[in-house]
């Protein structure tokens, strides 16, 4: 399937399965033998209709926003970042989903809670128009190389805009902080690059402070710098509903 059709298929997983429940749907685009990452759902297309069940039992948010949404694709994979309430609570999620013959085969997740009324460094909020497509190579290239040469400052100042809009929770603006958090983790591991133009997604693992977690860095570039970071991270629990773990 082309990524149109890709993102079509992802868009109609969260409006009318997850929102509106539609279990008909639910087992015609999920593979029996989905694979989960998340780690509190069961793997399996059976393992997602158990939540799919327990999502129905839950009480409505009487005043939740809409969720926003940001989605790209390439090849097989969709990656969405979103904003979420759940539990009475705000969340940033980053889902990713593997694709193949109109089901979906594979997900990855992270979610971290939030609170912020700063609306311009919103942890999820901002640009979602996706541009430049005959860059999406060349800027998979250039976050990449920011990410194998973590302590080099030469690249790190030469690719990240001085302007950098940050929206990772905790940091301030410009390229230093995001410097300084990422060399912080210890064994940094990246595990998937996905672009689509003007973003650039990074599923990676690491040590953060002792403990393992996962992040999902999300860039949007321009002029061959990066303008703008979101980040999700997550911490990967010791025990998990299923044996596939979060990456």
């Amino acid at each position: 399937m082309k990524t149109t059709d890709n993102k079509i298929l992802i868009g109609d997983f969260y409006t009318k399965i997850l929102k509106h429940g539609d279990q008909s749907l639910a087992k015609k685009i999920i593979h029996e033998n989905y694979i989960q990452h998340s780690p509190t759902v069961k793997t399996g297309r059976a393992g997602f209709m158990e939540f799919l069940d327990f999502l129905s039992k839950l009480p409505q948010e009487p005043h939740a926003p809409e969720p926003f949404f940001r989605i790209i694709g390439e090849g097989d994979f969709v990656a969405v970042h979103l904003s979420i309430t759940f539990m009475g609570h705000q969340h940033a999620v980053v889902d990713l989903f593997r694709i193949g013959n109109g089901q979906l085969m594979e997900h990855w997740d992270a979610s971290e809670p939030f609170v912020t009324t700063d609306l311009e460094h919103h942890p999820v909020t901002g640009p979602i128009e996706i541009s430049d497509l005959e860059k999406t190579k060349p800027n998979k290239a250039l976050v990449e190389a920011l990410f194998n040469n973590p302590l080099d400052k030469k690249i790190w100042l030469k690719t990240i805009s001085k302007n950098l809009i940050q929206h990772q929770v905790g940091l301030d603006d410009g390229p230093v902080d995001f410097m300084t958090f990422i060399q912080s983790i210890r064994q940094l591991q990246v595990h998937r690059i996905i672009g689509e133009g003007n973003f650039v997604l990074t599923q990676c693992s690491g040590l953060l402070k002792g403990s393992p977690y996962v992040f999902y860095d999300h860039f949007r570039l321009a002029h061959g710098k990066i303008v703008e970071h979101w980040q999700v991270k997550q911490a990967i629990p010791n025990q998990m509903a299923h044996a596939n773990g979060m990456l």
